[in-house]
């Protein structure tokens, strides 16, 4: 006798190899123009919720996450400013 998962398992470990480091580099990415406390902390814990499954992923995100919060915190006005000259707002 055979034991499979059912859909619901298989869904869940797919939405965890897919979504949590994709709202953890997004969440690093966006700690560097917007509530860099905030976006880092949150990918930081993703980064720790999906490093079980895939170690050293998990733990680049982890790592650029707390980057990015620090360049944030010290670098955000001016990142935002040079953003918006790039794209061409005012």
């Amino acid at each position: 006798m055979s034991h499979s998962k059912s859909n619901k398992e298989n869904f869940a470990e797919v939405a965890k190899g897919f979504f949590l480091p994709l709202i953890g580099w997004s969440a690093a990415i966006m700690s560097l123009f917007a509530y860099p406390f905030i976006f880092g902390t949150l990918g930081v814990v993703m980064g720790i919720l999906y490093t079980p499954s895939e170690g050293r992923t998990g733990v680049r995100i982890i790592i650029a996450s707390m980057a990015f919060m620090g360049m944030g915190l010290f670098l955000g006005s001016e990142l935002i400013g040079h953003t918006r000259d790039f794209l061409g707002f005012k």
